[in-house]
């Protein structure tokens, strides 16, 4: 991938102030699309990873709840013990909004990549394993195309309605993509970008 992906935007976890940013970013999409906040006790105990343009802006953001604060916020609606292995250190990956001026995904330029490359640096960093999340079903096959599998466990989400739970084996994706040539494989093993700081 070209060095250049991503120009002019950041991608770190968020120090005290950008985490209210974020929040602020989150209430006010979760607000106008879902009719909800998407607040709750997680937002305190999590990491949260953003996206920033050259203005300094919040234009994207995730949160990620690590092994240490399970039962994570999932957990009360579908049980994951079973996918997760003894030995493994598990986390939960929600909330992710992305400003609406920054959605569409153009060659070389999308924010959902960056997004991901951001996520894959810090579960190395922290040593995370997995990932668990819950998909709206229009959203499956965006997760499938950044490397999550669906896990045929559904539920009724009380913000999302419908959702899908999907799973990312970090392990498995280093194993069977390092030495793959696709894009995504590329940008997660063999490109350095210093816009993205963990």
């Amino acid at each position: 991938m070209a060095s250049n992906l991503l120009e002019g935007l950041t991608f770190k976890v968020a120090d005290d102030e950008e985490r209210l940013r974020a929040l602020e970013l989150r209430t006010r999409i979760y607000t106008q699309e879902l009719g909800t906040t998407g607040q709750d006790r997680f937002d305190t105990l999590a990491f949260h990873l953003i996206a920033k343009d050259s203005t300094g802006s919040v234009v994207a953001c995730l949160r990620i709840v690590g092994p240490e604060d399970r039962p994570f916020d999932i957990e009360r609606l579908v049980d994951i013990s079973p996918f997760v292995q003894t030995g493994k250190s598990p986390a939960e990956i929600s909330r992710f909004c992305v400003e609406p001026s920054h959605r569409d995904i153009a060659p070389g330029h999308t924010i959902h990549l960056g997004m991901l490359k951001l996520v894959y640096e810090f579960t190395l960093r922290y040593h995370i394993t997995d990932l668990f999340t819950l998909v709206m079903p229009h959203l499956i096959t965006f997760y499938r195309f950044i490397l999550f599998k669906p896990l045929h466990v559904n539920c009724e989400h009380p913000i999302f309605g419908s959702a899908h739970l999907m799973h990312l084996d970090l392990d498995g994706v280093r194993r069977r993509l390092q030495h793959a040539s696709t894009p995504v494989a590329q940008l997660l093993f063999h490109t350095d970008l210093p816009n993205v700081v963990v």
